[in-house]
């Protein structure tokens, strides 16, 4: 995605050097970094004036970048850019010696520090300064911004929420609102909501939003709090050459997609005679969007086989990268229930696919399986199992209880060595048993043994087959005992392809049916009958090639 347009122990302050000075010597240093930043980034040819927007964003032209083409590298960062940091920490730090309350001084200071990838001395400094400034809102705010960007979240969320309570009401809802976050549809409903409404609403958002439950703390929820305190610090640095002075669309923009990651200059034709220095901000490449509701203001069903997951959808309304697994991406997955006597065994199995441009195998990952209700509350977790096979693809499957009811099921698996992580996260219901029930159709390799994993075979984690692949297909039927000792049964199924063609070629077929020129598709259909004396729940299994 990409946007274009136009801390630590400080030393001792001389007792000479009044703090009006050092204020001024430091707003001299972000200054010169605020420009370096954009001075000294690289040259790029091709955008500007005439480039398609996907969204105005106020002043703004915001485009996704959607060409199927991997991102290439940014440029290292040039040397005048990190001495400016260098020189903006040392005068930030002398201004806040000097009073160590300083909002402004410490916000920025904090900044510089987090840009510079030193995180934990910006907890530091934070703590120093929520003690400095008697735990005022802004203070706890970057307590919580330095906290999130040290991968410290559920210490981040604390310090958040203390913030939170401490503002007037007003303000904080306008952190809280998550409006900007939200499809258009459901960003009406939205705004219909009574307070107290929303309240649960934000309760089911965050919980469905999380980034992973394996780690404490929710992530995506800090995060919102976190571009709320960048506002506070940003929405206070000096305006140079090539930056728009600062606007309710950078906050939105903020809001959405976070901080841009790099920064592009236009090179203007050579028969231009004005100097205007426009830019290109370009946003993560590994941003994925956790927003848990789809364009209908719902959670989404499990998708077809070869659709690409919803987590990496090109075109988002907001997006996020972990900082711990910053290269999180959608799992492909199969999902099977079947039916218990006081609920069903849920059974999920996913693969997440090698990246074909950074191709990292995982060394130690670990998997989980949980259901959330339909508030967001955890009902049942399990660890998953985690495999990676020859061909560096990695595989996770596990299984729950869960009684009848209205759920989300959620498929992760982590790693922390490589930074991957894979996420699937979608609603289903679990039917009462009732009379006949018939479990779903599950699909294994014909290798797996039916009778391994409580009498049922471990499922394929990928329901994208190759061309003469066989297959193992199992399901269960429950109720049959109910009609005598030994029960009848037939089974018939059928296979018909998903993908029926373009608009013109149905129209065609349709034409040529119409006319008795083409025959009516028929799928491939088998049928059988069997017996059984068991009890429930009978097994059904067959190969298909």
């Amino acid at each position: 995605m990409m946007l274009i347009s136009l801390s630590v122990a400080t030393p001792q302050l001389a007792p000479q050097e009044p703090a009006r000075d050092l204020r001024r010597a430091a707003r001299s240093a972000a200054f010169r970094y605020e420009s370096l930043l954009r001075r000294r980034a690289p040259f790029t040819h091709g955008a500007g004036r005439g480039v398609d927007c996907d969204e105005i964003i106020g002043r703004f032209c915001f485009t996704f970048g959607d060409d199927g083409m991997p991102d290439p590298p940014p440029e290292p960062e040039h040397p005048d850019i990190d001495e400016a940091r260098r020189v903006a920490v040392r005068a930030h730090r002398r201004w806040l010696s000097a009073d160590p309350a300083d909002s402004e001084a410490a916000g920025a200071l904090i900044r510089y520090l987090i840009s510079g990838g030193r995180a934990d001395e910006a907890v530091s400094l934070a703590r120093t300064h929520v003690w400095a400034a008697d735990r005022s809102p802004p203070s706890l705010l970057l307590l919580g911004l330095a906290l999130h960007h040290a991968g410290a979240f559920e210490g981040a969320e604390l310090a958040f929420d203390s913030a939170r309570s401490a503002v007037g009401a007003e303000e904080r809802e306008r952190w809280d609102d998550i409006r900007v976050l939200l499809e258009p549809r459901e960003r009406s409903r939205y705004g219909r909501l009574t307070a107290e409404q929303r309240r649960a609403y934000h309760r089911r958002f965050w919980a469905l939003s999380d980034p992973s439950l394996l780690e404490p703390g929710n992530e995506r929820r800090s995060a919102h709090y976190a571009r709320h305190a960048w506002i506070q610090i940003l929405s206070r640095a000096p305006s140079a050459q090539g930056m728009l002075h600062w606007g309710r669309d950078h906050e939105e923009i903020l809001l959405r997609y976070g901080l841009p990651t790099s920064r592009e200059r236009i090179r203007q034709p050579a028969w231009r005679l004005h100097t205007e220095l426009r830019m290109v901000e370009t946003f993560d490449p590994h941003a994925v969007t956790f927003m848990p509701f789809g364009p209908d203001g719902g959670v989404p069903e499990t998708p077809p086989p070869g659709v690409r997951p919803a987590l990496e959808r090109d075109t988002v309304r907001a997006s996020y990268a972990p900082i711990r697994h910053h290269r999180t991406r959608g799992l492909e997955l199969q999902v099977a229930r079947f039916p218990a006597l006081r609920g069903s065994l849920l059974r999920v199995s996913g693969v997440l696919r090698p990246d074909t441009v950074d191709p990292a195998v995982p060394a130690s990952p670990r998997g989980l399986v949980a259901v959330l209700d339909t508030l967001g509350n955890e009902v049942v977790r399990a660890e998953a199992r985690v495999r990676v096979r020859p061909d560096s693809f990695t595989a996770v499957s596990g299984d729950v209880a869960v009684p009848p009811g209205a759920y989300v099921y959620r498929l992760e698996l982590t790693d922390d060595s490589t930074g991957l992580a894979g996420l699937a996260q979608h609603r289903l219901t679990i039917e009462a048993v009732a009379g006949l029930t018939l479990a779903d159709l599950a699909v294994a390799h014909p290798a797996a043994d039916p009778e391994s994993a409580e009498g049922r075979p471990p499922l394929a984690p990928t329901l994208v087959l190759a061309p003469g692949q066989v297959v193992l297909v199992y399901t269960e039927v429950s109720g049959l005992h109910r009609t005598g000792a030994r029960s009848r049964y037939a089974v018939e199924w059928w296979l018909e392809p998903l993908d029926r063609g373009s608009l013109l070629g149905r129209a065609a077929r349709w034409l040529g049916r119409t006319l008795g020129v083409v025959a009516e598709a028929e799928p491939v259909r088998v049928r059988w009958e069997d017996g059984s004396e068991q009890g429930d729940p009978v097994p059904i299994a067959f190969t298909l090639d």
